[in-house]
């Protein structure tokens, strides 16, 4: 079975789906993306909708709290803590998977900390492969099958550079180019993968924009309304230039008039009648 994705019979309480559902989400992307308050936010959000929501912790979060550093194993060590680090992050998500199954009446949303793919940006060329099968698992399972959707979410350090930064975060250490690297390794880690929605830094953007999308993009994912934001000024006179981003444009109506012709043909007589009809 290679879909993360279950159906269950009855109601959903509260959630959209006729039928309660397992979605697996993973947030992705390079530091100072803001993934931890995508993750904060869409909880909050799906939650209010009804939903069973989980956030699956990072297992690499839970090695260095416990203690491993990474920059001070030797390359035999790496090769055993990555491989103890991909089994743990996928028992975890299995683990709420199982959890979720107990609940038919709920549809439950997996919001994962990290894919399990993300392994391949921190490890050499091939050798990423190699891991997954000595565990006895297929890379294209995990890649296509696994997740219901990728969301990655870009470093500031693209395209947001002056708000990169380490002081938020005690593991990062990464420098703006290699935090821009290590982004783009983790976007080419999904290529290919049908649901991978990249959420940019966009100049027009606040921080808080950023994180919007990210929570209507998993919103249309698993089938609930957008949460859109208009805004509406009174003006007392009209400027020549807005204060804010703005397009000026002309729509044309067009209304068309038919007229339907019927004909009605009598049983006794060799001519119709006709009656015509303005719509």
């Amino acid at each position: 079975l290679l879909s993360s994705s279950a159906h269950y019979g009855g109601e959903a309480g509260g959630a959209p789906q006729s039928d309660a559902r397992i979605y697996r989400l993973a947030l992705t992307g390079g530091p100072c993306g803001g993934k931890s308050s995508a993750l904060a936010r869409i909880n909050q959000r799906l939650t209010s909708l009804g939903f069973d929501v989980y956030c699956v912790p990072e297992a690499a979060t839970i090695f260095g709290t416990a203690g491993l550093n990474w920059g001070a194993i030797t390359p035999e060590e790496a090769w055993v803590a990555q491989k103890e680090l991909f089994r743990t992050q996928m028992r975890l998500e299995d683990s709420f998977v199982n959890i979720s199954r107990l609940n038919e009446k709920k549809s439950t949303v997996l919001l994962c900390d990290r894919g399990l793919m993300d392994g391949s940006a921190y490890m050499p060329q091939g050798k990423f492969e190699e891991m997954v099968n000595k565990v006895g698992e297929d890379v294209g399972d995990i890649k296509y099958g696994r997740y219901d959707a990728v969301i990655h979410m870009v470093t500031a350090a693209i395209g947001a550079e002056k708000y990169y930064t380490l002081e938020n975060n005690e593991a990062r250490h990464e420098s703006r180019e290699q935090a821009g690297q290590l982004d783009r390794r983790l976007r080419d880690a999904y290529v290919g993968v049908n649901s991978h929605f990249i959420i940019p830094n966009r100049e027009e953007w606040s921080f808080d924009d950023k994180v919007n999308s990210a929570v209507d993009r998993v919103c249309q994912i698993v089938g609930v309304p957008v949460q859109g934001i208009r805004k509406y000024f009174s003006l007392k006179s009209v400027p020549e230039r807005l204060p804010i981003p703005e397009q000026q444009f002309v729509v044309d109506y067009t209304y068309l008039q038919s007229r339907v012709l019927l004909m009605f043909f009598g049983l006794s007589s060799s001519s119709p009648l006709s009656l015509s009809l303005s719509l």
